[in-house]
């Protein structure tokens, strides 16, 4: 409730924000569809919300008044945010994350006898899998990226199989033994299962909108 009085007071009588068209019937990839005059429909986003992100640390109203500083990259839950037009910042940050938590691992897991290699995959799978392809969804990623971080993932598997590469072992059957994907598999199921999921969304969700929509030019 908080948060929803701070927004209408900040913005009660204001015009800012991002204005998109939207029409969420006819073909999702079909961008002649919002050419049409009538059932095309305008909004203006204004707030991006995520999980409470509200927090109240002042007693007095000129105490809560905070003063941003600009920059050209931030963090924002694990995701790295930067005024680029390309996610690189954001891979790399993944990559070395996920470096960081298998590194963390290799003499507690990786390097155990006693553990079998079943149970170091699924840790893998748990821990450092799911770190490097964090909060891929709604990343558009090219090529380059996912060549990255694929190359990450199968270097991590090969050492977790004791394979090295002059065992000359193609990757097909290094994700074969492990039971596991690729990253580029990964991420189109991810990417598929995030946009049949706003889809079925209704039509007055901000999620759907600007999917269906078409941002100013």
């Amino acid at each position: 409730m908080m948060f929803s009085a701070m927004m209408t007071d900040a913005f009660h009588g204001c015009g800012d924000g991002i204005h998109i068209r939207y029409r969420t019937d006819g073909g999702l990839f079909n961008p002649r569809r919002l050419l049409a005059v009538t059932k095309v429909k305008d909004t203006i986003i204004r707030d991006f919300l995520f999980a409470d992100d509200c927090a109240l640390s002042a007693t007095t109203e000129s105490s809560m008044q905070t003063k941003l500083q600009t920059v050209d990259q931030f963090t924002y839950q694990g995701s790295t945010f930067t005024t680029a037009i390309n996610i690189d910042a954001e891979v790399n940050n993944r990559t070395a994350k996920a470096s960081s938590a298998f590194g963390r691992l290799r003499e507690k897991v990786w390097e155990r006898r006693g553990i079998s290699t079943t149970t170091k995959l699924k840790v893998y799978k748990a821990v450092v899998l799911t770190t490097l392809h964090y909060a891929c969804e709604n990343l558009t990623v090219y090529r380059r990226h996912a060549n990255q971080l694929n190359h990450f993932h199968m270097s991590c598997l090969r050492r977790l199989l004791h394979i090295r590469w002059q065992d000359m072992v193609p990757d097909t059957e290094i994700l074969r033994r492990a039971n596991l994907q690729s990253i580029f598999t990964l991420l189109q199921k991810a990417q598929v299962r995030w946009a049949g999921h706003t889809v079925r969304l209704s039509d007055d969700r901000l999620p759907k909108q600007p999917l269906y929509g078409q941002w100013p030019s």
